[in-house]
């Protein structure tokens, strides 16, 4: 009977296990939120952020969320680019209850960066492959923003 029930509960460890391993193998932790990453994506892990990527389109995700106030984090982005001779053209856009602020480098259009708050948190990504289909990727990440439960 003990070596029936130590081999329940040993079954029972591997595949909660292999769950954990499969959950974490399709997402990024980012701050207090897990992303989901999209079909045909990889993450590769930087220093500084989580690069998504697939053969046409990038994406890092920065790790660390530096302020919790946007405007500041949008204000000491533009400051460094603004001392590189470089100017910025911003606009916003909604996905959802999400309001995104997105800027577009004048020396280098394809250089794009995203930032947005969702459950108080501001996040912050960038491309520098910017096409048409970098909105569409960010769109499935937000939408895809679970927040992370730490066990320990």
């Amino acid at each position: 009977m003990n070596k029936k029930l130590l081999a329940i509960g040993f079954i029972i460890i591997a595949i909660l296990i292999l769950g954990f391993c499969f959950y974490t193998y399709n997402t990024v932790k980012i701050g207090n939120a897990y992303f989901t990453v999209p079909e045909g994506y990889h993450v590769v892990d930087r220093e500084y952020c989580s690069n998504i990527t697939s053969e046409t389109d990038h994406m890092c995700l920065v790790k660390e969320v530096s302020d919790d106030n946007i405007n500041n984090v949008i204000e000491k982005y533009n400051a460094a680019k603004v001392s590189e001779n470089d100017t910025l053209n911003f606009s916003k856009f909604s996905f959802g209850e999400v309001e995104v602020i997105k800027s577009i480098s004048n020396k280098n259009p394809n250089v794009i960066h995203y930032w947005f708050v969702k459950d108080g948190m501001t996040y912050e990504a960038f491309t520098w492959a910017g096409d048409s289909n970098s909105d569409s990727l960010l769109k499935n990440l937000i939408h895809s923003m679970k927040p992370a439960i730490d066990v320990f």
